[in-house]
């Protein structure tokens, strides 16, 4: 994890169209996990937190502020392999990753859409 951070939109709909948009038009390699790729993946379950993987050095360029307690959080990439395949115009990371995240959740919800997740792309 390199850090938490804070987004300028009004809410995380906003926000994940604009990294969508700025990341395509700028050519910044991102990966969503966790809630927001499960949601984008089968329409299941979608949180509030944004984990994405992400560089460090785009943090600037998509206007994050870094805090402690901020729904961003950034995952150093680790390779290319965090860049699995695109679901409505979001990419995000394979299904194993998004499912690790998703068991990182302590929320019952967030533990039954793991298992959804799981039973679809994991088998």
């Amino acid at each position: 994890m390199l850090g938490r951070f804070r987004y300028q939109e009004p809410s995380v709909e906003q926000f994940v169209a604009r990294l969508t948009h700025d990341a395509a038009a700028q050519k910044i390699p991102y990966a969503l996990t966790g809630g927001l790729a499960a949601d984008a993946m089968q329409h299941f379950y979608r949180s509030s937190n944004v984990a994405v993987f992400l560089n460090t050095e785009n943090q600037h360029t998509l206007r994050l502020l870094p805090d402690r307690t901020g729904p961003v959080v950034l995952l150093k990439p680790f390779g290319s392999l965090v860049y699995w395949r695109e679901f409505e115009g979001r990419m995000v990371a394979p299904p194993w990753l998004v499912y690790a995240e998703l068991l990182n959740g302590s929320d019952p919800r967030v533990r039954e859409a793991a298992e959804e997740l799981r039973q679809q792309f994991l088998k």
